[in-house]
């Protein structure tokens, strides 16, 4: 494994880092107590992952950004009608099917932990009914770590491993990777507000800028897909050698069926709970097993940041949307 060698992004330190919206549409973990990582969604996307304990959140946030390369720019978060749903009723997992408003696309995520690593495993799917329009899709991800609960003094960069351009974020003793089983056509590490992936593509819905590293900021790595149709995300978070987690993400391309299958395993040994299918007593049970394993006390209370001093993005604002939540 090697860290690429090029050109740093402009635009140091990047613009006052802020979290995310406090509102959420779920919480989740992974269904085994082994797990450390827990996350949040709002609004179509993955919020706040969270790792070693539920109270010190290391992302902002990872959303799609969807573009024809010529008209339109897409944010999941803002432009897209949202439903979310449980991928089981005994799991803290998603389905989160994200529409464009004329109806030309969806994109459908599966989003749950890893159950034996720190890492979050997120299925994107493309579809389109027009075979004409959906080659011209471009389907781009980006990523804002927030590490050591913050966003300031982040440094982002691209690393190869194994033949494959995988996405890195340290601070301190954390760090954070980002690979994807499609390979990427294009990635870059930019500066938030300056240089990176939104305001590259929000000027000509085109990926202009490819920079390898950003340095101690307010960073946001990025990427694009070489193809669009069905991919599979993983990110992880870990306070060890970073080289165990490069080979640990990238070891994860298979590991979303075997994980789905371990979900309904794991139901077998709760069955004296007396749960039903249509109520939420499991689900609290399985979110206060994980809560307790580490001794985290405030399990919600967290979520809001607003012990932070990053505490709130003043321009997020209530949204409409279609939302089946699980609180």
């Amino acid at each position: 494994m090697q860290q690429a060698i090029g050109k740093e992004a402009f635009g140091k330190p990047g613009i006052e880092p802020r979290w995310t919206h406090s509102n959420k549409t779920g919480i989740g973990t992974a269904y085994s107590a082994s797990s450390h990582l827990w996350f949040t969604i709002w609004n179509g996307i993955i919020t706040e992952v969270y790792y070693p304990t539920v109270d010190r959140p290391q992302l902002r946030d990872l959303q799609h950004l969807v573009t024809d390369g010529k008209t339109f720019l897409h944010e999941e978060k803002r432009d897209l009608t949202v439903v979310t749903e449980r991928i089981s009723d005994h799991a803290l997992g998603y389905r989160v099917v994200n529409t464009d408003p004329e109806g030309r696309y969806t994109l459908t995520k599966e989003i749950i932990g890893d159950p034996h690593l720190p890492c979050l495993l997120q299925r994107t799917t493309l579809k389109g009914k027009n075979k004409k329009f959906l080659p011209e899709l471009k389907l781009f991800a980006l990523c804002a770590p927030h590490l050591e609960i913050g966003g300031a003094g982040n440094h982002g960069y691209v690393v190869v491993a194994n033949g494959q351009r995988i996405l890195m974020a340290t601070k301190g003793s954390r760090w954070m990777a980002v690979a994807a089983t499609v390979p990427f056509s294009h990635v870059s590490c930019g500066f938030v507000g300056a240089s990176d992936g939104w305001t590259d593509l929000h000027e000509d819905f085109k990926m202009d800028w490819e920079f390898d590293r950003a340095s101690n900021g307010n960073v946001a790595p990025g990427f694009q897909n070489v193809e669009i149709g069905n991919e599979q995300i993983s990110l992880g978070s870990t306070d060890t050698d970073y080289k165990r987690l490069v080979w640990a993400v990238c070891s994860l391309g298979i590991r979303m069926v075997g994980i789905q299958v371990g979900i309904r395993r794991s139901r077998t040994g709760d069955r004296d709970l007396g749960c039903t299918r249509s109520d939420l007593s499991f689900l609290r049970y399985l979110a206060a097993r994980n809560q307790h394993r580490n001794n985290d006390r405030n399990l919600f209370d967290g979520l809001s940041h607003s012990k932070h001093p990053e505490s709130r993005c003043p321009g997020n604002q209530s949204q409409t949307q279609r939302v089946d939540t699980l609180y």
